[in-house]
Order: C-alpha cells, then structure tokens, then sequence
C-alpha cells in the first residue's frame, strides 16, 4: 500500500466513517428563512457544540455576522430562473450572493438544480465544492473530484423535506447512521422553526405565511407542530447524539480541507 493509499484510507476513515461512525455534517438550505428562524436553528447547534455550514440565498445580517466569525460555514444556494429574485442568468446570480458573502466556498443548488454550464462557472469565482447531489439514504458516500468542473463534489443522504414527503417518522431513528460513508445531513431553518413532521404541515405552513423572508414570528409559532416528531426533533435529537457519543463536527469547507491534504482533491 502506498502512502498515498494510506492517506486516501486515514481520510475516509476520519471524514466518511467507513470503519464506524466518527464524523458528521450537518447542513442547512436557509431558502429565504427571516433571521428568527436562522437563529432558533443556531441556538440548538451551539447547545450542543457542533458547528454547520449554512447555504444562503440572500443577503442576511446575521449570515454574514456568522461568516466572519467563522465557528459556522456560510456557503451560497444559487436559484437560476427567470421566476428567480436573485437573478435570471448564472453570472447575476452568482455575483449578488458573492457580494454578500466573498468568502464563500460551497454550493448547493436551489431544488437541486444547476446545470453542467452553471456548475462550471463556480470553481473560476472561489467555490471548491459543490453539494448538490442528494443520494437518499445511499450508503458509502465519499467524495470525489470532479476534475473537468474542478470541483469537490459532497454527495448527501439525507434532507428533512425528503424524509416528510416519503412519509418517514421525523425521528432520529429517519437518519442513516449505521453503515458507512459520509454522514451529511440537511435540514431547512423554517422546516425546523415549525417543526415540520410531514409534508402537509410544512405546505399548510407555506401556503398561508406569504413571503417567507416576510412571515412574522407570531405568525410562524402559531403554525408549529408540538408533537413529538418534528425537523426540529430530530435536529435536536441529532445534536444530543453527537454530544453524548462524542462524534465530531465539521463545515463542509473542513471536508475540503481534508480531502486536498490526503490528495482527493488533484
């Protein structure tokens, strides 16, 4: 075995638990969730000292508060659409998240679009990975470097909406923990904020908020679910796990960090 094996099998070992679980990524698609719901979410991960990345779609205080601060991970959500606010063309779009947040170094694509074209202009304005492809439930996720767009690529096994719309019970017991590979988990700010246990509640919710960014506190507490499965259960209950099991946490930039020091990234 070379060293270089040695260090690719060290790698996936520490980052994609392929010899028991030791390392988790948790992740949030903000999709234009008002600070208040961004903070409730920051509330439970710092309870538990486990730090995430967070990909935005706007431009947020409290983000780019966060982004300076560097405990947490602000990577952008890019939504290419002529129904977009934030722009019609790739370069619009990713020029007004830019701006917002110079330091970005992920991607994840808004309802997981992006195309092959979109996906080549990222590496040429900073970004070093892409986290777009969600493989629901797959097990021995590792990352991989997609040489042609220059990109990490960080595929994910796991979204809260996902796990609703399959009609899954929103526990601890919804994630894939127990067999290898990456362990990137995704949940949405709103989607916790009104503890959403299945799709019919997280769309009554949407239906009747207006405007997310808009949506007032009052109106968002009085839509939430108090029972006991929730996005928002199983955020906390994730969080709790890692706490009492001593798993480590990371933002997905460290992932990158680490695949380019064991030579993934080439």
């Amino acid at each position: 075995m070379t060293a270089v094996d040695v260090d690719r099998r060290t790698f996936l070992e520490e980052h994609a638990n392929w010899n028991g679980l030791r390392r988790i990524y948790v992740t949030f698609d903000v999709d234009w969730a008002p600070d208040y719901m961004i903070e409730n979410a920051l509330a439970i991960l710092d309870g538990g000292d486990v730090r995430a990345t967070f990909f935005a779609t706007h431009d947020s205080p409290l983000l780019r508060s966060m982004a300076a601060a560097g405990r947490h991970e602000v990577g952008i959500h890019p939504y290419v659409s002529p129904q977009s606010s934030q722009g019609d063309t790739i370069d619009k779009v990713l020029d007004g998240l830019l701006s917002a947040y110079p330091g970005a170094r992920g991607c994840r694509f808004h309802l997981l679009g992006g195309s092959y074209r979109d996906k080549m202009r990222l590496a040429s304005v900073g970004i070093r990975y892409e986290a777009s492809t969600l493989l629901y439930r797959a097990s021995h996720l590792q990352p991989v470097f997609h040489r042609d767009i220059g990109l990490l690529m960080t595929p994910y096994c796991w979204e809260d909406g996902i796990a609703e719309n399959a009609g899954e019970r929103m526990r601890l017991a919804a994630l894939p923990l127990h067999d290898a590979g990456l362990k990137i988990f995704n949940f949405h700010p709103m989607n916790a904020f009104i503890n959403g246990a299945t799709a019919d509640v997280r769309r009554t919710f949407l239906a009747a908020c207006g405007p997310l960014q808009e949506c007032p506190e009052s109106v968002a507490r009085a839509s939430r679910h108090e029972g006991e499965d929730g996005a928002e259960c199983v955020l906390k209950q994730l969080v709790a796990m890692i706490g009492e099991r001593g798993i480590a946490t990371a933002p997905l930039g460290d992932l990158w960090n680490a695949a380019a020091a064991a030579g993934v990234v080439s």
